[in-house]
């Protein structure tokens, strides 16, 4: 079955780690991080998968991914600890969609993800 893999402009590679990996969670894919050259990371979460780019021509920053369907969101937020260099995000309802939770995260490069699980029945 074919994957949509959103891909977001990053452009430091410590920060991109810090972020992704060590404050949201991912796994670490796939890295194409040449000594010379600019850096591609892949990183997933479940079923969730993220394509991180160093190279200016692949994207601008301040991209929106919305994750639908995500599973557990309350106990997943309350992972991240109230003492730590990212703001720990909000959890609010969709005005639109009154039996769903969001959590929006944006990350040091001004990309904005937002993940979402619809609550009870």
């Amino acid at each position: 079955m074919p994957r949509t893999i959103p891909l977001l402009r990053v452009f430091d590679y410590d920060q991109a780690i810090a972020f992704y990996i060590d404050w949201l969670g991912f796994t670490l894919l796939r890295e194409d991080k040449p000594e010379a050259g600019r850096f591609y990371l892949e990183i997933a979460r479940e079923d969730i998968i993220l394509g991180l780019i160093q190279h200016p021509d692949d994207g601008s920053m301040g991209a929106w991914v919305l994750i639908r369907e995500f599973k557990g969101l309350v106990p997943y937020r309350d992972t991240f600890p109230p003492a730590s260099p990212f703001p720990r995000p909000a959890l609010r309802q969709v005005p639109q969609e009154p039996r769903t939770l969001s959590m929006t995260v944006i990350d040091p490069f001004y990309n904005r993800i937002e993940f979402r699980e619809k609550m009870g029945g």
